[in-house]
C-alpha cells in the first residue's frame, strides 16, 4: 500500500471519528471535537497537496533540509514562539552537521 492510499485511509477514519464526536457528543462543541476537526482538515489538505509535498521533500537534502523547512514553518505559523523555535532549530542543525562530519570521517574504513 503506497503512502497516498494510507493517507486516504487515515483521512476517512478521521472523518468518521470527527462525525462520531460531533453527532454523539455534547450539544455544544467540545475541545475534542475542535481538535479532531483541525487534525482532519490538516490530513485533508495534506491529501490534496500530497504530490507537491512529495516533490518538495524529495528536493530537500536529507534531514537538515527537512528540519529547516519544519522549523521555519513553525516560526511563521506561531510567531510568539519563534524566539524559542529558532535557537532550537539552529542547535539541531549544528548537532546534525557534527554527526554527519563524524560519520563521513570515521564511517568508512
Amino acid at each position: 500500500m503506497d503512502h497516498k492510499k494510507r493517507l486516504t485511509a487515515v483521512f476517512i477514519i478521521l472523518v468518521f471519528i470527527t462525525f462520531g464526536i460531533w453527532y454523539f457528543g455534547p450539544e455544544r462543541g467540545s475541545p475534542q471535537l475542535w481538535m479532531s476537526l483541525r487534525i482532519t482538515v490538516f490530513f485533508g489538505v495534506l491529501l490534496l497537496a500530497f504530490d507537491d509535498v512529495k516533490k518538495l521533500l524529495l528536493k530537500l537534502n536529507g534531514p537538515i533540509g527537512i528540519l529547516i523547512g519544519i522549523g521555519l514553518l513553525m516560526a511563521v505559523l506561531y510567531k510568539p514562539s519563534a524566539k524559542a523555535i529558532l535557537p532550537l532549530l539552529i542547535g539541531c542543525i549544528v548537532v546534525l552537521s557534527i554527526l554527519g562530519f563524524i560519520r563521513r570521517q570515521f564511517g568508512k574504513d
